[in-house]
Order: C-alpha cells, then sequence, then structure tokens
C-alpha cells in the first residue's frame, strides 16, 4: 500500500561556519500552511536540528511523531554562506 503524502512546511536554512570558533550556526525561514517567518541565528548544523527547532516554533510534538512523519513534513533547502551576514536577517539574534 502506498501512499501519497505533501510536504507541509519548507525550512530554507541558511547555514555559516565560523571558523574562529570552530561552531556551525543557521538561520532558516519557516515557509507553509498559511505560516511565513524567520527563526533568528541559532546554534547547530544537521537536518534533525534544523527540524526539531521548526517543530518547537510550530508547536508540533516532535517526540510523537514516527520517523516516516517526520522526514515527509519537511523540504529542506539548505544553502552555505561563508559571512554570518549573509544569513537571514543579517544573522542578527532579533
Amino acid at each position: 500500500m502506498t501512499t501519497e503524502t505533501e510536504t507541509q512546511y519548507t525550512l530554507c536554512v541558511r547555514r555559516w561556519f565560523d571558523k574562529a570558533n570552530g561552531n556551525s550556526y543557521y538561520s532558516m525561514r519557516v515557509i507553509g500552511q498559511g505560516k511565513d517567518f524567520i527563526v533568528p541565528f541559532s546554534y547547530g548544523h544537521n537536518e534533525s536540528t534544523y527540524k526539531h527547532h521548526a517543530c518547537n516554533l510550530l508547536g508540533i510534538d516532535w517526540v510523537a511523531m514516527e520517523w516516516e512523519q517526520r522526514r515527509e513534513i519537511f523540504t529542506i533547502e539548505e544553502i552555505k554562506v561563508s559571512r554570518r551576514k549573509d544569513l537571514h536577517n543579517e544573522g542578527k539574534s532579533q
């Protein structure tokens, strides 16, 4: 049995690596279900981090979701940038 699922949210992620301190940071724009907002400068660097952060902001229970649901609810478009200023809102916390 196959079921066709639709991605409900798109996460437009901009990731930056701070070479001086050895840490990865990101900002992301969440689009979907009538919502469109920017998540400010945050620490982290992988798809699970982005999805978990988005779930917290959207009020979705990450723990209760099955693995397939976590995979299907988001489409991630990730871009690596070379400067903090190239993150959403120029990398400002808010």
